[in-house]
């Protein structure tokens, strides 16, 4: 179990600096967890550790429900992308976004996700997305 956590980390890691230009890589790559801010839909996003040992708890930035979308927002309030609800697919608005990729946000059971971008596991998602 060690052994797989291990792996997941260094692969989210990984993902994670690839995409350091990508705002929206910033929020949502590497393990997090997602937890209601109100009634309004708005959620943090906030570090989680997942059994590793780092800045649990760090807002990251929110999610709220857009129009059609859900906006991805950094922690100044910026809206750095999209999650698109019905297909998973996550839009990031800056150029050094990876458009190849494709990220899209897959939930797993009830309160578990995985942000997978292209072949690579770019981190572990607890609780729900918005509404």
């Amino acid at each position: 179990m060690r052994a797989a956590l291990a792996v997941l980390a260094l692969v989210a890691a990984e993902g994670a600096a690839q995409a350091a230009d990508c705002r929206i890589a910033k929020v949502l790559f590497g393990n997090i967890s997602i937890d209601p801010a109100g009634p309004d839909g708005e959620a943090y996003v906030r570090q989680s550790d997942f059994g590793m040992t780092n800045s649990v708890g760090i807002i990251r930035g929110t999610i709220t429900i857009g129009r059609d979308n859900l906006e991805v927002r950094d922690r100044d309030g910026a809206v750095v992308g999209q999650i698109e609800p019905d297909t998973g697919r996550i839009l990031g608005f800056d150029e050094a976004c990876d458009k190849r990729r494709r990220p899209r946000y897959l939930p797993i059971e009830k309160d578990l996700g995985a942000i997978i971008n292209g072949d690579y596991l770019a981190g572990m998602v607890r609780g729900r997305m918005p509404r």
